[in-house]
């Protein structure tokens, strides 16, 4: 037993180990092309920092993977489990964490025989002289090294199967008959993709989502039987090579910068900014309510996360609002759905994850999002305005004009990032990558001169902790959607789909209805974004084929991510304000159905008004898609 342990605290230390390597790899070419976006402008260039930079990006999360499966963090729908007897729930959950191992096992394999393969034919990168097999042997040791933490899943999992954990009474509750189920669903749908290729993705899709296996591996498993069914075993050697292959694209590295970036803003130089929009809005009948939705849309402009915007915007507003006399029935839907403006206002992480799935301008999306965050934010602000006219009994605050101008100036230095952003970006001076790095940057210094932050291993160690979570999950369950093309384009999904809706002849809004209503389900079971990121490459080429503009499309999808985070039973914006708040989730859930509502009333205006995402962009010079 004691050897068990100790076998698994090295493994903790090694998954931890492995992921701070990769984190430190993010910070550190953060300030490498930093360096060189500025001295760019007098003729300084390197091609190693940008080889190198998307060597890190392409390895990111094969590093930080094994770190996220140390505390189960790798997402998966498990919400048919809650209502699973216990016995019956855990061997649920072992059954997915079985397919995730085979799913991981299977990778493992073929990323090291890609490494010896590479050892033994020299090969080399395509930038610089170097040779690529130590770059596929990081991955194949990142997929071992989560292997074996599902292992270690798998057996403490085993380990509270004890006599008294009940089982169900019925058949239909009893755990072989769940986990037959299971199996059998897993294979009728691989069979049905046999046989029809396009039904078979959407219905293993369904399938691998319900079973509880991690996303990331449901979708990846479409690859691997798409491989096997083509070619046989000989056709899946192509699989080590497109794992690494996968995120190898520059611009991919904005993902991992803006997250590091955002947790950094937390440490202190958000502050001020509620004080700033209060003092300007807070003579309005709901003024301080008003003042915390704009504060989001700044916030949003400095953290592009939206977990990370409803955490800030709670410590800074809910003292003061509970101070104002301010209901919690109003104060914490209001503040989970503020939250929302994370995802649409630039730099939003949401954005560069759509547009480099979707192959659009990141930066053509950063400014798409600013007409629709600042419509939303305008719907909000009318509802509290009516709702705190009509039932009073908040304070108002009112200050002087030179009160209201004294406040921004200590606030500037906090205001210059999103202006950094989206200044560099629109005016070409650097790429969204850049800009992202440049944006990390300027924070950490910022922090260092203010003392937020010391040149201490505490203080790294917990901004790498928090970036980790976030990239670890995310970017495996990005590297299984941009795999999975591979199968769709081999089956020509897509093109059988375009088929399937021009014969049923479905328009615009048919479509538009069609999808708001499965997302709206699907964000009520589990998280929208990788629904989202899982039909990308099979629902975006249609939409597109039948007229929708991508902008729009990639707006309209940030839209449903977020309401998803408010729809109950797993709604995580609404657990993460119930569980900072010590208040029970139902009475968040009862409270949040007016601001859902008027999501869905924002995402009714775009529509109506397409110019409100596309006018901006366009202003601004970005090249429109093709056959737009």
């Amino acid at each position: 037993m004691r050897t068990l342990e100790r076998l698994g605290k090295a493994l903790d230390t090694a998954s931890y180990v492995y992921g701070c390597i990769g984190m430190a790899a993010v910070f550190i070419f953060g300030f490498l092309l930093t360096f060189e976006a500025i001295t760019r402008f007098f003729g300084f260039a390197t091609a190693w920092i940008h080889w190198g930079s998307i060597a890190v990006i392409a390895t990111i999360s094969f590093f930080t993977a094994p770190y996220v499966m140390k505390e189960f963090r790798h997402v998966r729908v498990s919400i048919f489990e809650e209502l699973m007897p216990p016995r019956t729930r855990v061997y649920s959950q072992l059954f997915g964490y079985f397919m995730f191992f085979i799913f991981n096992g299977v990778c493992t394999y073929y990323l090291f025989y890609t490494t010896v393969f590479a050892f033994r034919t020299g090969e080399i990168a395509d930038i610089v002289t170097v040779p690529n097999w130590p770059l596929y042997f990081v991955c194949a040791l990142g997929m071992l090294l989560l292997s074996l933490q599902t292992i270690r899943g798998m057996a403490t999992l085993a380990g509270q199967l004890n006599p008294d954990l009940k089982g169900g009474k019925s058949f239909f509750g009893k755990p072989y008959f769940v986990v037959g189920l299971y199996a059998f669903a897993v294979i009728g749908s691989i069979y049905l993709f046999v046989v029809n290729p396009t039904a078979g993705v959407f219905t293993m899709i369904l399938v691998f989502l319900f079973c509880g296996i991690p996303i990331a591996a449901g979708i990846g498993f479409i690859t691997l039987v798409a491989l096997y069914h083509w070619g046989g075993f000989g056709y899946m050697i192509a699989l080590g090579m497109n794992l690494y292959k996968s995120m190898e694209e520059f611009t991919w590295l904005a993902f991992p910068l803006f997250v590091m970036g955002g947790f950094m803003i937390q440490r202190g130089m958000a502050a001020g900014l509620f004080r700033v929009v209060s003092n300007w809005m807070g003579w309005m009948p709901g003024g301080i309510g008003i003042a915390v939705i704009w504060t989001a849309v700044m916030l949003g402009a400095m953290l592009g996360s939206i977990y990370a915007t409803v955490a800030t915007l709670f410590i800074l507003t809910l003292p003061e609002l509970d101070r104002r006399g301010y209901k919690r029935e109003l104060t914490l839907p209001m503040i989970a759905a503020s939250a929302i403006l994370g995802y649409l206002i630039p730099p939003s992480i949401g954005m560069v994850i759509y547009g480099a799935l979707t192959e659009q301008s990141i930066g053509a999306l950063f400014m798409a999002g600013i007409g629709p965050g600042i419509v939303l934010a305008i719907v909000f602000s009318v509802y509290v305005l009516i709702y705190c006219w009509r039932t009073g009994g908040v304070e108002q605050v009112s200050v002087s004009w030179k009160e209201r101008f004294k406040c921004i100036p200590p606030n500037l230095i906090s205001l210059v990032i999103p202006v950094l952003v989206i200044g560099t970006i629109t005016t070409g001076i650097f790429t969204p990558t850049e800009a992202a790095a440049a944006a990390m940057v300027y924070v950490f210094v910022v922090n260092i001169i203010r003392g937020d932050m010391k040149l201490r291993v505490a203080d790294f160690k917990g901004i790498f902790d928090a970036g980790a979570n976030v990239i670890g999950f995310m970017g495996l369950l990005i590297v299984g959607a941009l795999i999975s093309k591979v199968a769709l384009i081999q089956y020509h999904v897509a093109e059988d789909l375009v088929t399937l809706v021009t014969a049923f002849g479905l328009n615009k809004v048919a479509m538009l209805l069609m999808m708001t209503f499965l997302l709206f389900l699907m964000g009520c079971i589990g998280e929208v974004l990788p629904v989202v990121i899982i039909l990308i490459p099979t629902v975006f080429p249609v939409l597109y084929k039948i007229g929708f503009h991508p902008w729009w499309l990639c707006v309209y999808l940030i839209f449903m991510g977020g309401i998803a985070s408010l729809t109950p039973p797993v709604g995580g914006v609404l657990f993460a304000v119930a569980g900072m708040a010590k208040v029970d989730p139902y009475f968040i859930f009862r409270r949040v159905v007016p601001w859902v509502i008027m999501d869905l009333i924002a995402i009714a205006i775009i529509y109506l008004f397409p110019e409100l995402v596309i006018a901006i962009p366009r202003a601004l010079g970005f090249s429109p898609p093709p056959g737009f």
